[in-house]
């Protein structure tokens, strides 16, 4: 999940995913670097990005096909992180 933050004397930044994008509004999620950072979001055929996915041979392929023709918003992704994390919180 893409953020930009403050943290003590020092700043934490994660430019997000262009494969696996944990957001509300789908895209791949980037930051351009410089002086200052840009968090961006570039919008993307997924299901043509699904499709060759699924031409490939890698593992798992059909999960990560289904995965980018509907990614998981970042609250699905946050309780499955939780619940693996064994930090599942009652909600």
């Amino acid at each position: 999940m893409q953020f930009d933050r403050r943290v003590s004397n020092g700043r934490m930044v994660n430019a997000g995913s262009v494969g696996k994008p944990y957001a509300d509004q789908p895209g791949a999620y980037w930051a351009l670097l410089g002086p200052d950072v840009e968090l961006r979001r570039t919008i993307y055929d997924f299901a043509a990005w699904a499709e060759a996915v699924r031409r490939t041979a890698i593992p798992d392929r059909e999960q990560w096909a289904a995965d980018a023709e509907r990614p998981p918003t970042a609250e699905e992704a946050t309780t499955l992180f939780e619940n693996m994390a064994g930090r599942a919180y009652p909600r």
